[in-house]
């Protein structure tokens, strides 16, 4: 089996995630999606979505801040396949495509105890920032090399943010 993360997905992969989304809706851990909002997102250029042998199975949203770190708004796996490994890989995935574009950090909110369980194996830290909307959200350093200030409940974690 092997993914991929398409950061250029099609309207028919779109249609496939809202649809497996949409199964899932009512469901014991089900998420609330805002496709209005997500399809904004798209439409930016800010949407992803986490393949399975060609196969939509997940995605992600997300928000630039001053070309400096993004805030995960959206991250999705299908049921059938949580806890097999594909969150991990989709973290990951996304952390070296927004490295690449010269990162220094990721936010993101942790909506479910699967998702907040996830960030914290990933590295992923608490923290109060401007842009930390509530007590879910944590962030992911990409740079140890870099510095400026976010502060986390215990920690002044030094960070700096490239120029682009």
């Amino acid at each position: 089996m092997r993914t991929t993360v398409d950061f250029h997905p099609s309207e028919n992969d779109i249609s496939v995630i809202q649809m497996l989304a949409e199964k899932e809706k009512g469901m014991r851990f089900s998420l609330y999606h805002n496709w209005d909002i997500a399809k904004g997102y798209y439409k930016e250029g800010h949407f992803s979505v986490l393949k399975l042998n060609s196969r939509p199975i997940g995605y992600s949203a997300w928000r630039e801040y001053d070309n400096e770190y993004v805030k995960i708004e959206f991250i999705w796996i299908d049921s059938f396949y949580k806890k097999k490994g594909f969150g991990q890989e989709f973290q990951i995935q996304l952390s070296k495509y927004f490295q690449k574009f010269g990162y220094a950090v990721i936010v993101v909110s942790c909506a479910s105890n699967e998702g907040d369980k996830l960030s914290k194996r990933m590295g992923f830290i608490p923290c109060e920032h401007e842009y930390c909307d509530n007590n879910n959200d944590r962030y992911l350093p990409l740079n140890p090399y870099q510095t400026a200030t976010f502060i986390s409940d215990t920690t002044a974690v030094p960070l700096r943010f490239p120029k682009r």
